[in-house]
């Protein structure tokens, strides 16, 4: 059976910059963090996830050939400013959320500190939905 993590993805000039950084406690409570997010009138976390990855793994990687990946045109990507009001509010307002617990109170905090970094090199970003690699191994 598969799982899944959230990664941020960074989109520059220059190509994809993956970030080492793996969001589980954001992939557990994000249903919780989108009602959170729209109660204060803001876009849902989710609304910036991009299964392009996922999807390419299992559907293309296979037939691909060394080196070869997806093609960045066909990812969603978004604009840091767009998600760090989201976050900024989901990290001012912790009683609003049922289970804030350190590990993603941490993650909040980080994603911001990175969206913060990123945007002021004009970077575009999504949260990529990975398939874990540890469950493919234990698979097969």
């Amino acid at each position: 059976m598969s799982s899944y993590h959230l990664r941020l993805l960074f989109g520059t000039a220059e190509g994809r910059l993956e970030d080492e950084y793996i969001l589980p406690a954001t992939l557990e409570h994000l249903e919780t963090l989108d009602k959170t997010a729209e109660s204060l009138g803001l876009v849902p976390l989710s609304a910036f996830t991009d299964e392009t990855d996922l999807v390419w793994e299992l559907e293309e990687a296979e037939y691909a050939e060394p080196g070869e990946t997806w093609d960045n045109d066909s990812a969603q990507w978004f604009y840091p400013k767009e998600a760090l009001l989201t976050l900024a509010a989901l990290i001012a307002q912790p009683q609003k959320l049922e289970e804030l617990d350190e590990a993603l109170n941490a993650e909040l905090q980080y994603m911001q500190q990175r969206l913060l970094e990123m945007n002021l090199e004009e970077t575009v970003f999504h949260l990529m939905v990975e398939e874990d690699q540890d469950d493919d191994e234990d698979s097969h």
